[in-house]
């Protein structure tokens, strides 16, 4: 079973969520809102700027529009709003509302990440791991990670557990790995989970244990991914035709 490593790093605020629908009296309430941010925006406030990006980004209220968004952070960024270099930067990592441009992610993710935004760390640590935009350097991908890690980034601690692991640049510590695993698994991190589960699958930096793979399957499942699932069918066919009542009485 292969194990997930997560790419991008992106503000949760910031999706694609074309088709929530509102009652009139909220898109009335959406309408005034838009409109205020708006106009504070026109006059120099980059937070309003920012948050009506988000807007336009999720389509609330307004028609979906990413070139708009990201007009409207490409403003909010040149103003220091270090959320929205770091929204910016991921839009340019992914060409959507701008044309992709990994110098140009690379530049806005450093911005972000030298003020403190630690998904920007995670992003640029990437670009720094696959020679996106930038010479390719797993010293500084692995620095990266561990910064925005230790400031409870959930997704650096996945990419740097991936790291350990498969021996990506650094020595292989397959202890140190599920260690990560587990401090993002314990965060919510759905991806994490599934990979932790694996070590368990595999008793690789852990004692072998298949009814904590199941259940750390089926935590990364019942979070929405779609791996964790294939993990938890795959090993529930596996392992619980044979020893039922040893691991799996409770997945009945």
């Amino acid at each position: 079973m292969k194990k997930m490593f997560l790419i991008f790093t992106l503000l949760a605020t910031l999706v694609i969520n074309a088709n929530a629908q509102t009652d009139s009296k909220t898109s009335k309430e959406l309408g005034g809102k838009i409109n205020a941010l708006a106009k504070s925006c026109d006059g120099g406030d980059m937070t309003d700027c920012f948050n009506l990006a988000i807007i336009y980004g999720n389509g609330e209220g307004v028609k979906q529009d990413f070139k708009k968004a990201a007009e409207l952070l490409t403003k909010a960024c040149n103003g220091e709003n270090i959320d929205a270099c770091f929204s910016l930067g991921y839009l340019y990592m992914e060409g959507i509302g701008v044309k992709l441009d990994y110098t140009r992610a690379v530049e806005l993710s450093t911005k972000a990440c030298d003020n403190g935004q630690l998904g920007g760390c995670t992003n640029l640590g990437i670009m720094y791991q696959y020679a996106k935009g930038t010479k390719q350097d797993y010293n500084k991908a692995v620095e990266l990670y561990t910064k925005a890690c230790n400031g409870e980034n959930t997704d650096a601690c996945t990419n740097l557990g991936f790291m350990y692991e498969n021996a990506i640049g650094i020595k292989q510590n397959y202890i140190k790995a599920v260690e990560l695993y587990s401090k993002a698994c314990d965060g919510n991190n759905m991806i994490s989970c599934r990979n932790l589960g694996n070590s368990y699958y595999h008793g690789q930096g852990v004692v072998l244990n298949y009814d904590k793979a199941l259940s750390l399957y089926k935590k990364a499942c019942d979070g929405g991914n779609d791996d964790g699932c294939k993990s938890f069918a795959f090993t529930y066919k596996e392992v619980c035709l044979n020893n039922p009542k040893k691991y799996c009485s409770k997945y009945e």
